[in-house]
């Protein structure tokens, strides 16, 4: 994972190792998330299907490249150099993972001598933002016949406040490459219940579907559910997020209002 700093680390990340840092392209200026993934299990047989995925059929990396959407960190390369395989996708400076962010020791504030009971539930509101944004981006991903595979606590990143993001895709598809589409979406689908349980279980003993039963509202509880079940679409549940969709569109107007305003103190107003 990649932290605000831009410095390396070097994790198990979807069974292999890996490195990840901060680059900047020498053609556009930009600045870039380039994960290195070494040491896997298959050496022989991983190159082979990268180098077949890269050079010659290509549909996949195209259709990751293309998918542009404001729920998903996307994916501009996939190359091999020196025997590992590397990826590069967008950076964002502040993000965290929900991991750090929520349920991390220092993120629940824990003491010495507290355990995880200790801790206090989040609010609802988050619960829901996160839910509809990730929904949005999984609509688009099984628009273009694909599936991300990577969603956990871990890869879904805040990138600025209520804005959360889906991290890491295509990784999968180029580790691990599957054709059942279908069932691989309605475990995309599956994974999004599984991160909104460990999130309404913060602070619980138990991180199950019962807790967030207790904590929440009976429409989160059941939106979560049916998740947890991956027998209806992304599509299908965000139907049923409405009335929240429209809450979440007014924070996130009312968030880019405030930084508007404060572009406009700076850049017409010369405040610092």
């Amino acid at each position: 994972m990649l932290d605000s700093r831009g410095t390396e680390s070097v994790t198990g990340s979807f069974g292999y190792l890996s490195s990840v840092y901060k680059v900047v392209d020498s053609t556009d200026g930009y600045c870039y998330a380039l994960r290195r993934v070494e040491r896997v299990r298959t050496n022989n047989e991983i190159v082979v299907r990268v180098c077949v995925w890269c050079e010659c059929e290509m549909m996949t990396v195209q259709r990751w490249a293309k998918l542009l959407h404001p729920a998903i960190i996307s994916l501009h390369d996939c190359f091999l150099s020196n025997g590992a395989v590397f990826f590069v996708h967008e950076y964002y400076p502040s993000a965290i993972s929900l991991s750090n962010r929520y349920l991390s020791v220092s993120a629940c504030g824990w003491r010495e001598g507290q355990n995880a009971v200790s801790s206090p539930p989040l609010n609802e509101d988050i619960l829901w933002c996160v839910a509809i944004q990730l929904l949005s981006g999984l609509q688009a991903i099984h628009g273009y016949d694909l599936s991300c595979r990577v969603i956990d606590c871990r890869h879904v990143l805040e990138t600025e406040r209520n804005r959360y993001r889906i991290g890491s895709v295509g990784v999968m598809d180029v580790l691990e490459p599957r054709s059942n589409q279908r069932e691989l979406q309605m475990q995309d689908c599956r994974q999004v219940g599984e991160v909104l349980v460990a999130l309404g279980s913060r602070g619980s003993a138990l991180c199950e579907l019962k807790t967030v039963r207790v904590r929440y509202s009976d429409r989160l509880s059941h939106v979560v559910e049916v998740l947890l079940s991956g027998d209806r679409s992304a599509s299908a549940v965000l139907a049923e997020c409405t009335p929240e969709l429209v809450k979440t569109l007014n924070s996130t107007l009312s968030t880019a209002d405030t930084y508007y305003r404060y572009l406009v103190r700076v850049v017409v107003c010369g405040e610092g």
